[in-house]
Order: C-alpha cells, then sequence, then structure tokens
C-alpha cells in the first residue's frame, strides 16, 4: 500500500547540530514549516514545531522525566499514554502536519527517546518514517550543555550515550542514516550529497546556496574536538564514525550491534 505521506525525522542529542541538519532538509524538497524558536544562545533558530516538543515534553512529564533525565523509560507505559489523551493530541497533530503525498520534516532531541511512542502512531496512519541520526563528539556535546544548561561533564556524556544509543535501538529496521555534525559543518556540500542519495531525492542547488550563504556559519560551532579519547561514550563514537561515510546501515542492524548498543547504556560513563 502506498504510503499517505513521508516524515523525516532528525534526532540526536545536540539541538544546535540537529538544528543545521534540519535546516538543510530544503536542500532535498522537504518541507520543515515555519517554526524556528529563535533564542538567544542560537539567534539562527532551533526549527523545532513548538507542538511537536509540548507533545515530547508531556510524554516526558508522564514518566517524570525531562530531557535531562536519564532514567531508563518503561515500555508499557508508551502503549498507555498512546491510548490516552497524549495520544489522540499526537495522532491530530501527525494528520495535519502530514497531509496526503506530503514530505515533511520534523526535529526535536526528545524524540530520540521516544520512537517507542511515535513509531506504532506512524505506523498507524501509514505515514513512512524515515531517520537521520546527527552525531558528534560526545566531548563537543558535554562541553556545550556544560555551558549552557550547566550540566557536569559526566551526566552530559551520559545524555550524550543515552539519547544516540535509543535513537538507534528504537529506530530498528527503519530507513536512518547517521549523519557526522563535523563533516557537515567541513564540507557540507559532499556530506548532504551523500544525505540526498540516501533519502532517494534531488539536491537543490539554489536551496544549498540560501542554507550555506544563510544559515551555515562553522563559527557557531564553539567546541571542535576531534581527539577521541578512550572513556566508554568516545569509545562507543568512534564505533558509530565510521559508519557516517557510507550509505549501507547493515551493521546497525546486526543482533550483534543491538547487543552492543544494549551494553553501552548499561556501562557508567
Amino acid at each position: 500500500m502506498k504510503p499517505w505521506s513521508r516524515l523525516i525525522l532528525v534526532l540526536g542529542m545536540h539541538r544546535s547540530g540537529t538544528s543545521t541538519l534540519t535546516r538543510a532538509l530544503p536542500v532535498f524538497g522537504v518541507d520543515i514549516g515555519r517554526q524556528h524558536l529563535a533564542r538567544a544562545d542560537n539567534p539562527r533558530g532551533f526549527f523545532e514545531h513548538p507542538q511537536f516538543v509540548a507533545i515530547n515534553e508531556r510524554i516526558l512529564s508522564a514518566f517524570g522525566a525531562d530531557w535531562k533525565s536519564f532514567k531508563t523509560l518503561p515500555m508499557p507505559h508508551f502503549s498507555s499514554l498512546l491510548a490516552g489523551e497524549t495520544g489522540l493530541m499526537a495522532r491530530a497533530f501527525l494528520q495535519n502536519y502530514c497531509p496526503q503525498d506530503s514530505l515533511r520534516g520534523l526535529k526535536d532531541p526528545r524524540a530520540s527517546r521516544l520512537l517507542p511512542f511515535w513509531r506504532p502512531l506512524c505506523a498507524a496512519l501509514n505515514i513512512s518514517l524515515t531517520i537521520l541520526v546527527l552525531l558528534r563528539n560526545p566531548a563537543n556535546v558535554a562541553h556545550s550543555l556544560a555551558k549552557r544548561d550547566g550540566l557536569a561533564y559526566p551526566w552530559a556524556c551520559a545524555l550524550w550515550k543515552q539519547y544516540v544509543c535509543e535513537a538507534l535501538l528504537y529506530s530498528h529496521t527503519l530507513p536512518r542514516l547517521l549523519v557526522s555534525y563535523e563533516q557537515l559543518i567541513e564540507r557540507p556540500r559532499s556530506e548532504l550529497m551523500r544525505v540526498a542519495r540516501f533519502l532517494g531525492q534531488p539536491f537543490h542547488e539554489q536551496a544549498y546556496q540560501t542554507f550555506a550563504e544563510n544559515f551555515l556559519d562553522p563559527a557557531l560551532c564553539h567546541h571542535r574536538e576531534k581527539k577521541i579519547g578512550s572513556d566508554p561514550c568516545q569509545l562507543l563514537y568512534a564505533r558509530l564514525l565510521p559508519l557516517t561515510e557510507g550509505l549501507e546501515h547493515h551493521q546497525l542492524d546486526s543482533p550483534r550491534f543491538q547487543r552492543a548498543l544494549f551494553s553501552a547504556l548499561e556501562e557508567r560513563v
């Protein structure tokens, strides 16, 4: 059966990095709407739909959690939420945001942990879901969170690991691509052409020029540590980084790799 519509969901721990990738989606003809949610620490906008963010915050709140909690969210609770008022709100949102034959994009780092809620809902609505997971060196993410939110470095690293592992575990068997933030900043054209090939979408040169001239700014990348350390987060990053170089991600779906992700979640940072 032909999908009702197609939704590209951008996931990852780094809010500014996922904003950059989301802002690039029109290069592939993906409609991201007009919601920018600019703030002093990101004047160009976060490109998050406020209703999508509000629903995700509502889901986390139902678990007694927020974006900086890294406790495991119990699976049975997702089914309960889907069957209740939150599920009705989310269904109405998707039906409105993804009209028939549309190609839309959404982004909210919180959704990295909430795919057990959104994935079955998209399936029920016949919305084809494709996942882009932004990967950035966890040391840079931790420094950014320490500066912006005052989080301790170990806590920020634990959050990075939780978000990345759960995004990859919960997107198992879905079409998905790991996108390197560092490559997106340093070699934007080649990295976005790789994304275009994965999505099976044309690369719109004029949209790329608009993105490159009006949004892409390497100066916004305040922390640019390239060295890979030996702590658990860095070892996981080192294992994932080679998968940002091609289009084949069969390794991500292998039982061995899934077990490695589960093990990484259980390790202390």
